[in-house]
Formats: C-alpha cells, structure tokens, sequence
C-alpha cells in the first residue's frame, strides 16, 4: 500500500520537479494580460506593440540558477526564430540598480529585450516560481505556461514555438 501511495504521489509532483507546459486549445485562450514596462534604457515597451508576433515572456532573475541556464537557450531561440515572427521579453524581477541589470545583461550577452518588471505584472500573470514563461500566440492569446528550465523544457519550448509560428 506504501509503494501505490508513492508511486501516485511521484506521478502527481513530477511536473512540479521538471517543469510543465500547459497547452491551451484553440477555444480555451484567454488574451495576455496587457502591460507597459520600461526597457533598460528607460523607453516604455507595451506586450501590444509585438501584436502579429508569437512573444515568449520569460520572467526571471539574476539570483535564480535556472533562470541563467535559460539564458543561452533563449539567445538561440531568439536567433533561430526572430526572422519568422518570433519575440523574446525578458522581465526581470531583480529590486536592484537597472546599471547593474544592463551590466549583466551585456555580461550574458542577452540578445533579447529585458524589461523591468513590476509586482504588478507579476501578479497579473500569477508567476511564481521563477523562471515562468509564457507564450503568446499572434493575436495576443496566452498559449503555453512554462514553468522552470531543464533540458525536458528546453526541447519543448522550441517545439511550442514552432507550432504557434506555422499557425495563421
């Protein structure tokens, strides 16, 4: 009876230990939840100025370890799927000096647009842990939640965004 009890205890915690992804079907996508941050060089970015794009909003910080194991990851998502239609916002949660973020950012060589997010976005999208992404379809429907980075995630974020670019 103690192994059963595990065994669907495992089963059941297993997406919470790797990561998951929620897919959301056509009839199921509510719209992104609308905001305007500030980039790193203090210009204001709205989700609606990427409208006509598939946009991963990926929320993170430089004191998370995954969330820097992404960072190379998403530099080649980016580089792979810009051309197509293809957009990365990173909204950092950091409460420190955004000099200090934008040294960083240059550091890591980050290639896609970071945003300074506010508790208030953070709410809205309902993230916690950190890393979570989020993909948001062409029309500005929230697609896939991902939550965590691993290897598992990494392959499937691709696939994601793949679907979500051939789709019209």
């Amino acid at each position: 009876m103690r192994g059963w009890f595990f065994v669907v205890a495992l089963t059941c915690l297993l997406p919470f230990m790797v990561g998951c992804s929620e897919d959301r079907s056509k009839e199921d996508k509510p719209a992104a939840p609308t905001f305007t941050l500030k980039d790193l060089s203090g210009r204001e970015v709205s989700l609606s100025d990427f409208r006509g794009k598939v946009v991963l909003l990926d929320f993170w910080a430089t004191w998370c370890p995954p969330c820097l194991l992404s960072i190379p990851h998403l530099n080649a998502l980016h580089r792979a799927y810009g051309e197509r239609g293809f957009e990365i916002l990173g909204i950092n949660l950091d409460q420190g000096d955004p000099d200090n973020l934008s040294a960083f950012v240059e550091k890591m060589k980050i290639t896609y647009p970071i945003l300074i997010g506010t508790s208030e976005v953070t709410k809205q999208y309902g993230v916690n842990p950190i890393p979570t992404g989020f993909l948001v379809d062409r029309e500005g429907h929230l697609r896939v939640r991902i939550i965590g980075f691993n290897e598992t995630i990494q392959e499937s974020m691709a696939q994601e965004i793949e679907k979500l670019l051939k789709e019209n």
